[in-house]
């Protein structure tokens, strides 16, 4: 709706909406700097990619030669319902660097479980996680540690650990699957 130019920097404000990749990006504030080649995001910012992807985040950098991008609390969900919370993000390519973070399958206001860690790496094409300092919650206590651990996020099968579902009903009680 209001777009201005002045030499090389171009802004654009209320309800923005800019395709970047595969991705349509929707945010309240975008300035695009020519001359860095950086388009910057800000204000409830939703970007959701072609592959069903969800992202949400209040700050986004996009260096548009390069494809870096820098989030500031990235909201993450992916086509599994699988969903992350960080603090801070880099993504290059289809791989994200995350710093402190959560990340859970369960309802996202209070999940049966949570897996927080101090930091990780998410490669999205391959659909794979390593994840370092990691505590499991069930609720909110907490009942297991380790210092480094992989996984996958889709629903194929594969060798090692798989993606823990847990769950409670009447007629089942605590149910854990693997």
């Amino acid at each position: 709706k209001h777009v201005d130019s002045v030499e090389n920097i171009v802004t654009a404000k209320d309800n923005v909406v800019v395709y970047y990749e595969d991705s349509v990006i929707k945010a309240s504030f975008a300035t695009y700097d020519k001359s860095k080649k950086l388009l910057v995001l800000d204000g409830n910012i939703e970007m959701i990619g072609y592959k069903g992807t969800k992202e949400h985040s209040n700050h986004i950098e996009i260096y548009t030669d390069t494809q870096e991008v820098t989030f500031d609390e990235l909201f993450l969900m992916s086509q599994n319902d699988v969903w992350l919370f960080t603090e801070d993000a880099h993504k290059k390519d289809t791989n994200y660097t995350l710093g402190t973070s959560v990340i859970s399958s369960c309802d996202i206001t209070d999940p049966l479980w949570k897996m927080s860690f101090s930091r990780s790496f998410f490669d999205s094409e391959a659909q794979y996680m390593k994840i370092y300092n990691a505590k499991m919650y069930l609720w909110d206590v907490p009942v297991f540690y380790t210092p480094y651990f992989a996984f996958p996020l889709d629903r194929q099968r594969t060798s090692g650990l798989l993606f823990p579902s847990f769950g409670y009903s009447s007629s089942e009680g605590f149910r854990y699957e693997q």
